[in-house]
C-alpha cells in the first residue's frame, strides 16, 4: 500500500468552506513552528490570499459575470498556495499521518509510519483574562494532534491514573485524600491555548493536561493553579 500523503480533497471542497479550510492550514503550518521548521511563504501571504479570495467572490456575488475573472484568479492563487504547502507538509510528514493532521490537511489512506507515544506535558501557564476567565497554555510536543486541559476545583485530580492497551485514560480515585476536587471542565479542542469563562472570583483552579495522538495517551501534566480575578 502506498506511502500516507496530504489528500488533495480540498480542490473539490465546497466553495463555501475553502477560505475556513485554508486558515486551519495556516493555524497548524505555521503555529507548529518544532514541526514545520521552514514552511514555504508566509503566513502573512497565506492569509492574504485567503483574503483575496474572499472578496473577489464577494465582489462576483454581487457583480456577475464581469468580476468572474478576478475571482477566478484569486482561487487559483488560494489553491496554488496550498498545493506549496502540502508537497512541503509531505516532505515533513514522511507518511506521519498526525503530522499531516497537525498541519490542518487530511491525509490519504495508505501505509503510515508510527509516531511516538505523548509524553508528559510541560510547561503549562495559566494567567488571568477578563473577570472570572483564566487562560492556559502549554509546551508545543512534536505528533501531539489534540492537548486536552483539565481544570479542577479545589484541588489538581487524583494522582493515580491508568492508560489502558486501548489508549483510554482512566483517572483514579483515590477513597479517603481528602480534598477531592468538587468539580471539573475537560477541554477537548485540539490546541495547546485555553480560555476558559465564567469562572468564580476568589477560587483556586488546578489546571492539568495531556497530549493525544494515533498511538495512544499522555501521561498527565504536573498540575499549575492560579485563583480567577
Amino acid at each position: 500500500m502506498a506511502k500516507i500523503k496530504v489528500s488533495l480533497s480540498y480542490h473539490r471542497i465546497k466553495i463555501g468552506e475553502l477560505d475556513t479550510f485554508a486558515l486551519g492550514v495556516k493555524t497548524g503550518v505555521y503555529t507548529n513552528t518544532t514541526v514545520f521548521t521552514t514552511p514555504p511563504g508566509t503566513e502573512l501571504g497565506l492569509e492574504t490570499k485567503v483574503q483575496d479570495f474572499l472578496t473577489t467572490r464577494a465582489a462576483y456575488t454581487n457583480g456577475g459575470s464581469a468580476q468572474k475573472g478576478p475571482y477566478n484568479a484569486a482561487k487559483d492563487a488560494l489553491m496554488a498556495e496550498l498545493d506549496v504547502l502540502a508537497e512541503y507538509v509531505n516532505t515533513v510528514a514522511d507518511g506521519n499521518e498526525d503530522t499531516i493532521l497537525l498541519s490542518g490537511f487530511k491525509p490519504t489512506k495508505g501505509t503510515a509510519s508510527k509516531p511516538p507515544k505523548p509524553v508528559e506535558i510541560t510547561g503549562v501557564t495559566v494567567k488571568r483574562g477578563a473577570a472570572g476567565q483564566l487562560l492556559a497554555d502549554c509546551d508545543n510536543q512534536d505528533f501531539v494532534t489534540s492537548y486536552v486541559c483539565i481544570v479542577t476545583v479545589g484541588a489538581p485530580p487524583p494522582p493515580e491514573y491508568v492508560i489502558s492497551d486501548s489508549g483510554q485514560l482512566y483517572i483514579v480515585g483515590q477513597e479517603p485524600v481528602p480534598p477531592t476536587p468538587t468539580g471539573a471542565i475537560f477541554d477537548f479542542n485540539k490546541n495547546r491555548k485555553k480560555t476558559f469563562s465564567g469562572l468564580v472570583s476568589g477560587t483556586r483552579y488546578y489546571f492539568t493536561y495531556f497530549g493525544i495522538n494515533s498511538e495512544g495517551v499522555g501521561p498527565l501534566s504536573a498540575p499549575v493553579s492560579s485563583i480567577c480575578g
